[in-house]
Formats: C-alpha cells, structure tokens, sequence
C-alpha cells in the first residue's frame, strides 16, 4: 500500500496503517511507517506539514506515533520522541522535498546510502535550522533557506574509488553563487540516550570514519565536517579528534609552500626561531598539542573536524 503510494491523507486511511502495525500485519513496522509516511509527503506535503504543526488535529497523533515507529524504535528518550513531528516541520518549512528522509537517496548519492536510521539525526538538523550552533573551536554550523540543500543519509568517498565510502547523517550542499559550485557539509549526530558525554565506542569505526573524512578534506569532496550531540563529548573522542586534525594540517601543509609559509607566522617563539618552511614536519604537534591549537587557530583556509556539543532541539 505505502510502496506503492496508494495512501491519502484522511484519518481512516491513517487509522488503517496504524491498525495494520497494532495487528501486526506487517513484517518490518519501522520500514512499513517510513513508506506509509513517505507516501504522505510526496502525495501532499503541505497538508503533511500542516498535519504536522497542528496538535488539535486527529491526524497529528497518528503521524506522531508513524514517526516514532520509524525514526525511534527505543534509540530515543520519550521527550525526544515527541519533538519528532515539531523538528520535522521545522526542516520541511525550509525544504519540502529532503532526500533520504525516509526512502533512500538515488544510487548517484553513493552506493549504500541509506534513508534516515535515527531520529537524533532529524532532531540535530532541526535544532540547527532553528538556530545556529558553533563548535568548541568557534566554528559557526547553520543552514541558510536560501544557499542550502538538505540530504540524509548519504555516502561520502572514503579514498580514492567509490568502493569504500563514509556516511554522512546530514549533507548541506551550499550554493558558491561561483559557476554553480557548492560547498559540502557533513554533520554526524552522536546521541546519546543516557550517558552525560559521548566517547568512542569503536575504536576500528572511527578509525576508518575519520581516515574517510581526512581523505575527503585532501581530495576537495568536503569543506566542512562536524560531529554535534546532545550532550559533551569524552575526553578521548576529543582526543581522537585533534590527532587526526593534526593529520589533517600536515597533509595541507605538505601540498601548500604558501601555507607552510604563513604556518611559521604563528608558532611560539620557540618553534618560530629555527623554524624552516621545508621541514615542518619535525614540529612534532602530537607532543605541543598547545602549539597546534595556536597555529591551526590563525590558520582558518585549513579545514578541521569540529565538535558541537549539547545540541538539542526546542520545542
């Protein structure tokens, strides 16, 4: 019924799918909600957005329950669960049609994509639309209604062949205004349902997840990359993080004379002194993490993983 979106927006055909998952009569609930739902919304979003902002209104509940069988599945904290349907119509008011909401984007978007597996990802883009966020580092996060396009679930190259690709919650694509270009921002949402920090729970995913990131920043197939949660990251992700942002710095400064040039502008006095352009690399950044900080900080043409902590959604 939902696949083939036969589905109308009348509160007896609502009525229908909820008792088709009440009884039972369907084998995959999550997955029958997200079709029943996406049928919705491609038969009339306006309606949808409408149904979504009007608490009064029968339908809302129906959709609200939908919406958790979909995007929750107990991975959420009740409360959270009932911002659903609010942080949804904040991110359709901006963009009606965002691929990967709940079918998967086209097979262009990467292969293995995905559509949207968890709510905190809805919540997280939401919170963002509603107000603009900056990293520990001072790193702005928005979306723009005008230069932005919003995408979940998509697929980022991880190296240098489509095989291995690195998954992004969130994609902004973000109009240049310069011979159509955009820029890419990836946004990884760490939830936590618990716990009052965020650490890394496997230590082989994050490797390959940030090797993928680092790769994508070298290449020139993403700008900016942000990991945001609902509460404060470990001190070992933290950790984790700066390593590979040091990766990161060196592989810029090993292709860029200019900004091995400007690099040396910026070191302590101590490093400045014997410093030489061509032999950056005997900086060693891993010991002088406060040396880095400084650098990277007067160095803003390099990209870096950001941290944005304590990201919720308001309702």
């Amino acid at each position: 019924m939902a696949d083939g979106c036969n589905l109308y927006f009348t509160e007896k055909d609502l009525v229908d799918v909820e008792k088709s998952i009440e009884n039972q009569k369907v084998i995959d609930e999550r997955k029958f909600a997200g079709n029943a739902l996406a049928c919705l919304l491609k038969k009339d979003p306006d309606k949808f957005i409408d149904v979504l902002w009007n608490h009064k209104d029968p339908k809302h509940v129906i959709v609200q329950n939908l919406l958790v069988k979909s995007l929750s599945h107990n991975q959420l904290i009740e409360q959270d669960e009932w911002k659903l349907s609010k942080a949804l119509n904040t991110v359709l008011n901006i963009q009606k049609d965002p691929q990967g909401l709940f079918v998967k984007p086209p097979a262009y978007r990467g292969a293995g994509s995905s559509s949207m597996q968890h709510g905190a990802e809805l919540l997280t883009t939401a919170a963002i639309v509603q107000q603009s966020v900056y990293s520990t580092s001072g790193k702005k996060l928005y979306i723009d209604k005008i230069t932005d396009t919003i995408g979940f679930g998509q697929k980022l190259p991880a190296k240098y062949t489509l095989s291995k690709r690195i998954e992004a919650d969130t994609v902004i694509a973000r109009d240049t205004n310069i011979f159509g270009g955009y820029d890419l921002i990836g946004i990884d949402t760490k939830y936590s349902k618990s716990s009052s920090t965020y650490g890394i729970k496997d230590r082989e995913h994050f490797d390959r997840q940030m090797e993928g990131v680092r790769h994508n920043f070298r290449d020139g197939n993403l700008q900016e990359f942000f990991f945001v949660s609902n509460v404060k990251f470990s001190s070992d992700f933290k950790k984790g993080i700066q390593d590979y942002n040091i990766k990161i710095f060196n592989d810029m400064m090993r292709n860029d004379s200019s900004l091995r040039k400007e690099a040396g502008k910026h070191l302590h006095p101590q490093e400045a002194k014997n410093y030489i352009p061509q032999e950056y690399g005997k900086i060693d950044f891993y010991k002088d993490r406060m040396a880095f900080e400084h650098t990277i900080k007067n160095c803003p043409s390099v990209p870096q993983i950001e941290l944005c902590e304590n990201v919720n959604f308001k309702t």
